[in-house]
């Protein structure tokens, strides 16, 4: 499953010398889906320059660079704008709004912070002990927040008592809105929390696809969503470097997906809520080694295990380690047969593998080797075969039975 999403795309068709609308260099580059030209020419602006840059609209319908973007699923490109650029990546254009918003963020820091004296004031005080109501003068309450703001952009256009509370309360909006003045079509917001969204709305809700950056983690995601939250497919880049890409389901990873860790490893497979589960492979970059077969929370517990230098073992597993019964499989050409006992493994001898038509492994029942046979008939190849017998000396009521069977023998 792919996620780059970003390989420059030149449309078939059109006359490469016909400048139509004089479109500017930077969205001639988007029209064409070069995103890599996209890159370079916004790499060469100077640092004070590039926030005009990445804010130019398209002339043909007025979208942001990131706006364009995200709904292409460009998902290089929507990270590198947001990393590189965070709120000019958004490209909002109602600079007052900007403004009063920045003003509450002030505010309420200065709030926080003079808050935090006034407690360590009082902590002090009632660690002397000292009482407030004999020795602290009555003060005045504060103005609200609003009205403060309201005081420092005295004189300003479009500046009034509701348009200060609204922002306050809930950030800034730009984009579409239906015949009720709901959220609806192609908008971005900047929440009070100063976490931003770019994207598709429906009714006051997020829906359909959109970019969405939680500023202080860092988290970036593009791609589907339903009802406010991340359902069908996109793309999550994580504050450690990790990225997922795959299919989500009310915020959670759930479906077909993977997931590249900082390291360079990969799991590609099966989630279910934000746990690996069901079919999957874990490949380690370091070695390229990996384990293919069955995740249980997160957990490989079953299957192949694929090492360098062309050796298999198939068994279950636990943390990650090996455990029980399991086979062997060297250069396609041998088995061995054995079982995991105490972290060691104990080996009975090495068998040449005579080909796809029979598959066996031997198991003891009452003190006597009793042999397994996978045949054609099973439907299944030599590898295949083997990881289902694997299975079946492991399964907890077969060993049940041939610990009974051992028991009966010994009364007798």
């Amino acid at each position: 499953m792919s996620d780059d999403g970003d390989e420059d795309k030149s449309q078939a068709g059109g006359d490469e010398g016909e400048e139509e609308f004089n479109l500017p260099e930077l969205w001639k580059y988007a029209t064409q889906d070069k995103v890599g030209k996209i890159v370079k020419y916004l790499n060469s602006k100077e640092e004070e320059e590039l926030p005009e840059a990445v804010q130019e609209a398209n002339p043909e319908n007025g979208q942001s660079l990131l706006m364009w973007a995200t709904l292409k699923q460009r998902f290089v490109l929507v990270e590198w704008l947001i990393k590189k650029c965070k709120r000019d990546g958004f490209a909002f254009r109602d600079k007052t709004s900007l403004g009063i918003y920045d003003k509450w963020v002030e505010e309420r820091k200065a709030k926080e912070e003079r808050d935090k004296e006034a407690a360590e004031e009082a902590a002090a005080r009632a660690a002397e002990g000292e009482a407030d109501e004999e020795e602290e003068e009555e003060k005045e309450p504060e103005p609200e927040m609003y009205q403060t703001i309201m005081d420092g952009m005295e004189g300003e256009e479009g500046v009034d008592v509701f348009v200060v509370r609204r922002i306050g309360e809930l950030g800034v909006y730009e984009g579409g809105r239906d015949s009720q003045g709901n959220k609806t079509g192609l908008g971005q917001t900047i929440f009070v929390n100063g976490d931003m969204y770019i994207g598709e709305f429906v009714n006051n809700k997020r829906e359909g696809t959109g970019t969405y950056f939680w500023t202080k983690t860092g988290l970036i995601y593009t791609g589907q969503w339903k009802n406010n939250q991340r359902s069908g497919l996109g793309r999550m880049v994580y504050a450690d470097g990790g990225r997922y890409y795959g299919q989500w389901l009310l915020d959670k990873k759930n479906g077909k997906g993977r997931y590249t860790y900082p390291n360079g490893d990969t799991y590609n497979g099966d989630w279910e809520d934000d746990k690996k589960e069901g079919f999957g492979t874990y490949i380690f970059a370091c070695d390229s080694s990996q384990y293919t077969g069955t995740y249980r929370s997160g957990e490989f517990t079953s299957g192949k295990w694929l090492m360098s230098g062309n050796t298999t073992y198939f068994g279950v597993f636990k943390n990650f380690k090996p455990i029980s019964k399991g086979v062997f499989i060297f250069n396609g050409k041998f088995k061995q047969e054995g079982e995991y006992k105490g972290g060691k493994w104990v080996p009975v001898k090495v068998q040449n593998i005579k080909g796809d038509d029979e598959v066996d492994l031997l198991i003891t029942v009452q003190g006597n080797r009793v042999r397994l046979r996978y045949t054609p008939e099973m439907s299944g190849s030599l590898k295949s075969g083997i990881e289902q017998l694997v299975s079946i000396v492991n399964f907890k009521p077969f060993e049940q039975w041939q610990a009974a069977g051992e028991g009966n023998r010994k009364m007798e």
